[in-house]
């Protein structure tokens, strides 16, 4: 991506996303359905073993939709934050059972600290263009010894063949959206260094996108 696109042009391009965007995307496109059903099966097969209940934080939730599923696998109090207003309405008059708040994550989280059991973050962290502040404030919000779980693209041939024929076609509102390629150096700058041990990584979707879960430790401190 350019240089020249700024984050106020990002934010805007986030905020001008339909609410109804993933919904309307499962309902009448062949490969969103197939792409998202596919991860709703994945995610509920390997967070099986993971903690139950307390309170959970989905970074990014936009419609609520993959909230609401997270909500059922963890059997836990949801929350959810998104930098669309508009999206925030829609979730929380469709999926009333969570608590979604409007929030721009590169200005912090805005809850206090030590505040949840889980936190997740599904295909934003691409987005966001200071991941290392982001890592910062999701130990601040975790409990020591608690959960974060992140899904972002594994940018081999096949992912970049794809997203570029997707953005070019159905897809263009994502024009310019991924700022970030997390490879190892960026994920260990991300969160290692705060503190997150990688206790599971796995690769689904023709490799073309993966599930990375970590727990804090908050008494590690690295050189």
């Amino acid at each position: 991506m350019e240089e020249a696109v700024t984050k106020q042009y990002l934010d805007q391009i986030h905020k001008n996303v339909p609410a109804d965007y993933y919904e309307t995307g499962i309902k009448h496109n062949l490969l969103q359905r197939c792409w998202h059903l596919h991860k709703f099966r994945i995610l509920k097969k390997i967070f099986a073993d993971l903690p139950q209940g307390g309170k959970s934080l989905d970074l990014g939730c936009h419609s609520g939709m993959l909230t609401d599923h997270l909500r059922k696998i963890f059997n836990t109090k949801m929350y959810g934050i998104d930098i669309s207003g508009t999206a925030i309405q829609y979730a929380q008059n469709k999926y009333p059972a969570n608590l979604f708040l409007t929030a721009d994550l590169t200005e912090g989280i805005p809850f206090r600290d030590n505040f949840f059991d889980i936190v997740t973050a599904f295909d934003v962290l691409e987005h966001i263009s200071n991941p290392q502040k982001i890592g910062s404030e999701i130990k601040r919000v975790l409990k020591n010894q608690s959960i974060l779980i992140i899904g972002i693209p594994n940018e081999n041939l096949l992912f970049k063949m794809v997203w570029y024929f997707w953005v070019k076609c159905r897809g263009k509102v994502w024009q310019d959206v991924h700022v970030n390629c997390f490879d190892e150096n960026l994920l260990y700058a991300s969160f290692s260094v705060a503190g997150f041990e990688k206790i599971k990584e796995i690769k689904t979707h023709l490799s073309m996108w993966k599930i990375i879960i970590y727990k804090i430790n908050k008494n590690k401190e690295l050189c």
